[in-house]
């Protein structure tokens, strides 16, 4: 179809054949081999978002289900995050409603960095994400799972930021009660996580024992290039109470599965 044709059908979107237009478009939307990014995003996106942001219910859940069906095709993808479509979502799936379609879109957006970038610093949309990790359904969970793990993938700083959320005894129970993709993804994510920590306890370690000698001249910076952690910088005898605690040890039991913290 051409970029006329995408014309006509959004114009019934403010008109009382809006449903009608919906259905017309999210079946176009699912057979094109090949879809035009630069249409999806000029002349299909904009009245889409327009839907999301107003209080029309009518239109809510189909125009969801075709922007998901949009976010699995890569040259859409970043065209949706730079407008903005993360900070859209968040107030419906954090409401409870449409929980699913907007987990399956963020999911199909987590593997771009930007996407990630928007993920962990729009208001409550990372805490929301963490939630039905452990709250959802099976098909939420595992939708939560493979989008924190690429979360964690990034970098140690957002290791952090998802660790800070309490997932691990979800994460546990996960890779025993999931699904087989979520088992997957959720044992990934436990052995990235520990071995993160584990890290970052090394570098705690050292850190003391560069504060303890009280090494003479300026001051030195620890750092762990390997987890991507940085230590607060040492000054001999002076900042011992900057040094991070040690990590306490857990075990975590669910099933079979025994993990060590």
């Amino acid at each position: 179809m051409n970029e006329e044709s995408f014309h006509l059908i959004t114009s019934f979107l403010d008109s009382e054949l809006k449903v009608k237009a919906l259905l017309t478009l999210l079946e176009l939307i699912k057979h094109l081999s090949c879809p035009k990014s630069h249409v999806m995003a000029s002349v299909v996106t904009p009245p889409l978002f327009k839907i999301l942001a107003s209080e029309d219910t009518e239109g809510l859940e189909l125009s969801l289900e075709i922007i998901c069906e949009l976010s699995s095709d890569a040259d859409i993808r970043s065209s949706l995050v730079s407008m903005g479509i993360i900070s859209k979502l968040v107030p419906i799936f954090t409401e409870g409603n449409f929980v699913e379609c907007c987990l399956k879109t963020l999911r199909n957006l987590s593997d771009m960095e930007e996407a990630v970038v928007r993920i962990t610093r729009t208001d409550r949309c990372l805490a929301s994400v963490a939630e039905y990790l452990d709250t959802g359904s099976p098909t939420e969970r595992e939708h939560a799972v493979v989008i924190l793990l690429a979360i964690c993938s990034c970098s140690a700083e957002d290791c952090l930021l998802v660790m800070k959320e309490g997932v691990i005894p979800a994460l546990v129970d996960l890779s025993v009660n999931g699904t087989e993709e979520a088992k997957s993804c959720s044992t990934k994510l436990l052995h990235l996580l520990r071995d993160m920590r584990r890290s970052d306890q090394f570098t705690n370690s050292r850190s003391q024992e560069v504060a303890a000698t009280g090494t003479v001249g300026c001051s030195q910076q620890l750092s762990s290039q390997a987890a991507g952690v940085k230590v607060v910088q040492v000054f001999p005898k002076k900042a011992e109470h900057l040094l991070k605690a040690p990590v306490t040890h857990a075990v975590l039991r669910t099933g079979e599965v025994c993990w060590s913290w």
